[in-house]
């Protein structure tokens, strides 16, 4: 049964780089697949303080037209961590997914500092 759902990922990585990755998505079986073409990227870094996980970010792509946020403007994001759920400056709730395609996989750890260069950066 394939499941869709508007969707981010979030990606943390041992070097303290932050990555989310919002899009349609899918669930196939147990798997998360990328689904439509619409995206947006946002690239950063990421620390602990105390009982939070402070993340300082900007969006280096976008896809479809949107007011805000604009591009690489830092944005400041404190997630908390609640059990097995991350909750983002108190509202927005993120579960962990068991699998993720070899695509999105893929995707997430390509070097995506190509981005901030682009625009900039």
């Amino acid at each position: 049964m394939i499941i869709h759902s508007s969707g981010t990922i979030l990606y943390f990585d041992s070097t303290g780089t932050f990555k989310s990755f919002s899009n349609d998505l899918y669930t196939n079986n147990d798997s998360l697949i990328w689904g439509e073409p619409g995206v947006e990227l946002n690239y950063g870094k990421w620390k602990t303080a105390t009982d939070k996980i402070i993340v300082d970010k900007q969006l280096v792509e976008k896809t479809f037209s949107m007011l805000y946020p604009k591009m690489g403007i830092i944005q400041t994001d404190t997630f908390n961590i609640v059990g097995d759920t991350l909750i983002r400056n108190r509202k927005t709730k993120f579960i962990a997914v068991k699998l993720v395609s070899k695509e999105i996989r893929d995707f997430l750890n390509r070097d995506w500092s190509q981005w901030q260069e682009k625009n900039g950066k």
